[in-house]
């Protein structure tokens, strides 16, 4: 107990190895005591190292059975005779074979064994369900990170990794190396499902309503994206000022803002650059045949073709006029 607190051994092998000193123990007092119940310490031995969750399990069923058959032999070929009047049914003293007596026994180490294996199966249940929402809350936090920076494709790659699906771009997350990205693939792999489907959904959210948001909200989450990208010792600034600096940039072109009060050194300006392309696209009609309907329906599709290509190239549409 003192070397575990000390943290100078750990707490499973320490189990381990007085667990298995104690089985030592129960060997040698099968062979040297007679009256000594080392069946029941061994069985006691096989629910304390479920209880324990010690490692080697089938090791510990098999080294347990040992002295327990022993003591048990040793017990049945014993001869029934009492000092003092038994409080049992009259016949339940009568002589009986050997392999009557044991099979009691037999029956009881494999009900015990039947007991532990369930303690094991509740650990490794516990053990599943600890990790699922260890890689959940990975899981979300790494996926909030992406969307605040309005990274979809990322946020998109993490889910997909987390469901152990075929992820996009061929298995690669384009802001991470190949080193990286296995490290935070297998810190999400097996989140909840419901978890990932819930987070697919406003992710799904967020790609459609990206060509209906204004171009400065677009250029922000971008222009945040690519600061902590580029320089990460600058996050804190960065987090604090990005969205008024990168909306000042796009109408500017560059912007510029001085540290205040709520940022690590107040004395150091911190610059934004957002790169703004704009395209427009017009439609015209021609009147031939079909009537106002055709037409409504013409000017339907093209604003639909307008909101895919904006979809498609992460674009945001300004209006329609």
């Amino acid at each position: 107990y003192g070397l575990v607190r000390a943290d100078l051994v750990p707490s499973r092998v320490a189990m381990s190895v007085m667990v298995a000193a104690n089985l030592v123990t129960l060997v040698f007092a099968a062979l040297a005591s007679s009256t000594f119940p080392v069946y029941a310490a061994c069985l006691h031995t096989v629910i304390a190292a479920a209880m324990l969750n010690l490692p080697r399990r089938w090791l510990w069923f098999i080294f347990c059975l040992p002295p327990y058959v022993l003591s048990a032999y040793n017990h049945c070929v014993r001869a029934l005779e009492y000092d003092y009047p038994p409080l049992l049914l009259e016949g339940a003293s009568a002589p009986r074979g050997l392999h009557a007596r044991l099979t009691h026994y037999l029956v009881l180490y494999v009900f015990t064994v039947l007991f532990a294996w369930v303690f094991y199966l509740m650990h490794d249940e516990y053990a599943r369900r600890i990790e699922r929402s260890r890689a959940s809350a990975s899981l979300g936090s790494l996926v909030a990170d992406r969307l605040a920076k309005y990274d979809t494709e990322s946020a998109r790659w993490l889910l997909q990794a987390a469901s152990a699906a075929a992820p996009v771009n061929g298995g690669a997350d384009p802001t991470r190396s190949s080193a990286t990205e296995a490290a935070v693939a297998d810190t999400v792999r097996g989140a909840d499902d419901n978890f990932v489907a819930s987070l697919e959904t406003i992710v799904a959210n967020l790609e459609a309503y990206r060509p209906h948001l204004p171009n400065w909200m677009v250029d922000a989450a971008f222009c945040a994206r690519s600061t902590d990208d580029d320089d990460e010792t600058d996050r804190g600034t960065a987090e604090t000022t990005s969205a008024r600096s990168c909306r000042s940039s796009h109408r500017s072109g560059n912007g510029s803002r001085k540290g205040n009060a709520a940022t690590p050194n107040p004395d150091v300006f911190t610059w934004r650059t957002a790169a703004v392309v704009r395209a427009r696209l017009r439609s015209r009609v021609l009147r031939g045949a079909g009537d106002a309907s055709d037409i409504t329906s013409l000017l339907s599709s093209f604003v639909d073709i307008v909101h895919a290509a904006a979809r498609n190239t992460k674009a945001a549409v300004h209006s329609f006029i």
